[in-house]
């Protein structure tokens, strides 16, 4: 298992370097694998993870760490790193993830945790018609090579039972990935084909879809957006059967995502409900050594 966070203090890394006064900062690294402090290895190793998915091996010589803390800036030990791309890997989600969904037909709390890399479990509570049902369910995530991501997922509640098969499959350029998804619901089949953008625009990803609903055909798009720990979307939906249409707004945080529809179809390639191979892009390996390594300012031997 990872360790979440690791402290790299300047004492423990810079006793041997020619430093009259060792600086008072320290650094933080998330998802770091080496074992000890201790270690004779003269690099330590950083797996970022994100929404259980790895990808990339990134070893940090020591020498650089140094240099780092004496000048406050981790920007050129990114480049002294070596790093290695081990395919697409799944991680243990430490912490659960919190689930709102509203719409004017239902909405949906859900608590999702994860049980192993690959299985995670959810509990949660429908509303639908002024009728409130708690729901259980699981899902089972498997992945292929670089760019493949297969979840299955079943829900089970008082009002109804769902399964889905959902993936996504990153282009060889990693400017696109291709969604499809497959869900039975009651008795009733569904299924969807989208494809997202990144960077569509000035850092904002597109994402358009059609699908296949209880014998209506429904097509919509999307845009999406990271704002600092938040990443938000906005599109529009519509019935091309019954001429209906709407909105879709939603916002993901850290530890969970909220969405607000005034569609009767929600956005289901978006947030957890479906798997996405965005965070593991190769050039996404470099906001995420912004995000996860810090340089904290000590006083007093505390940050």
């Amino acid at each position: 298992m990872f360790a979440r966070v690791w402290i790299i203090t300047a004492s423990a890394w810079a006793a041997s370097a020619a430093l009259a006064d060792p600086p008072k900062t320290q650094i933080v690294l998330n998802d770091l694998t080496s074992a000890s402090p201790n270690t004779a290895s003269d690099k330590i190793v950083w797996k970022p993870e994100a929404s259980g998915i790895t990808r990339y091996e990134v070893k940090i010589p020591l020498d650089g760490v140094e240099r780092a803390l004496k000048y406050q800036d981790t920007s050129e030990l990114f480049y002294m790193s070596q790093k290695k791309d081990l395919g697409i890997g799944l991680a243990k989600q430490q912490n659960g993830t919190f689930s709102f969904s509203i719409s004017p037909q239902s909405s949906t709390a859900t608590f999702s945790k994860s049980w192993s890399p690959a299985i995670s479990y959810h509990l949660g509570v429908d509303v639908e018609s002024n009728e409130v049902a708690p729901s259980l369910g699981g899902s089972l995530r498997h992945v292929t090579g670089h760019t493949q991501l297969d979840q299955v997922t079943v829900s089970v509640s008082a009002q109804r039972t769902k399964g889905a098969w959902a993936r996504a499959r990153l282009s060889w350029d990693e400017k696109s990935e291709t969604l499809y998804r497959v869900s039975i619901t009651d008795g009733n089949l569904g299924a969807s084909f989208g494809m997202r953008w990144f960077d569509f625009f000035r850092e904002t990803d597109l994402l358009t879809r059609i699908a296949l609903d209880e014998g209506s055909i429904k097509i919509g798009g999307q845009i999406e957006r990271q704002f600092g720990p938040m990443h938000g979307f906005l599109g529009a939906a519509t019935d091309l059967t019954s001429d209906d249409a709407g909105l879709i707004v939603g916002i993901q945080y850290k530890f969970g995502d909220l969405e607000v529809s005034n569609s009767k179809w929600s956005s289901e390639f978006f947030s957890t409900k479906a798997p996405s191979l965005s965070s593991v892009r190769h050039l996404k390996l470099a906001s995420q050594w912004r995000n996860d390594i810090q340089i904290n300012l000590l006083t007093d031997g505390k940050p």
